[in-house]
């Protein structure tokens, strides 16, 4: 039972790798992740799984700013239309009563 959890562990390193790979990352520690992938031997598994979950958590972070500058930015351009709205309306009025 307990080889089996190690080879599940194992086959989901080696995945995350690949992710990792895919992304860019260059080295987990201070070993290259394509060294890491040839290695025949073990891999470590929780350091494997620390270092994407913190660049998970990066891009995620990332992601959230990003989606809350783009609000802001939409918040600002529709007070500036309200605003200049209001300004042609106010000029309307002043001419037409």
């Amino acid at each position: 039972m307990l080889s089996q959890l190690n080879a599940a562990r194992q086959l989901r390193a080696m995945e995350v790798l690949n992710q990792l790979m895919i992304r860019g990352v260059k080295k987990i520690g201070k070993q290259k992740v394509v060294d890491m992938m040839q290695q025949v031997g073990e891999l470590d598994y929780y350091e494997i799984i620390n270092t994407y979950s913190v660049i998970l958590k990066r891009e995620k972070e990332a992601f959230e700013i990003k989606k809350n500058q783009k609000r802001n930015d939409v918040e600002i351009w529709n007070k500036a239309m309200r605003e200049e709205e209001r300004k042609a309306m106010e000029i309307y009025c002043e001419k037409h009563g």
